[in-house]
């Protein structure tokens, strides 16, 4: 399904796992719940509602999540390296051991998440919400000055 044009599709609880989308515009797509668990999702358009959706180990190289919403996600080993992500909404999502290397993450919303073992290497996340976040270090952005800053 590579270059698939899912835009505006309602996806609700769709089985995509392990499955090829890359450069597949999803914009407006509700996938909420869907599994996506193993899929290749490399620039792709993902500017859409991904809540509940199950997506451990996915590959989203170079995709634009910009305004998504990942509430309560599972992005357990997701890579998400070089994507844009800005605005995106990651409250309460599972991003444990996520790779976010040279992703652009200014304004992303990280409340409630766990980024447990996440790897931010030059990450932009300039203006991020930090709040009852699991930091990559394991410490709590409340007890960190309300960031994760300095804790990747």
């Amino acid at each position: 399904m590579t270059g698939a044009d899912l835009s505006g599709t309602a996806l609700e609880g769709a089985n995509f796992a392990q499955s090829v989308l890359n450069s597949a515009d999803l914009t407006n797509a509700d996938l909420t719940g869907a599994d996506l668990a193993y899929t290749l999702l490399g620039n792709a358009k993902l500017i859409a509602t991904l809540d509940g959706a199950n997506m451990v180990h996915a590959v989203m190289q170079d995709a634009n999540l910009s305004g998504a919403s990942l509430k309560g996600a599972n992005l357990t080993y997701a890579y998400m390296m070089d994507s844009t992500m800005s605005y995106t909404d990651l409250s309460y999502a599972n991003l444990r051991f996520a790779r976010f290397d040279n992703a652009n993450l200014e304004y992303a919303n990280f409340y409630g998440a766990d980024l447990t073992g996440a790897n931010f290497t030059d990450a932009y996340v300039v203006g991020a919400i930090w709040s009852n976040t699991t930091c990559p270090d394991g410490t709590n952005s409340d007890n960190d000055g309300n960031t994760c800053a300095g804790h990747f």
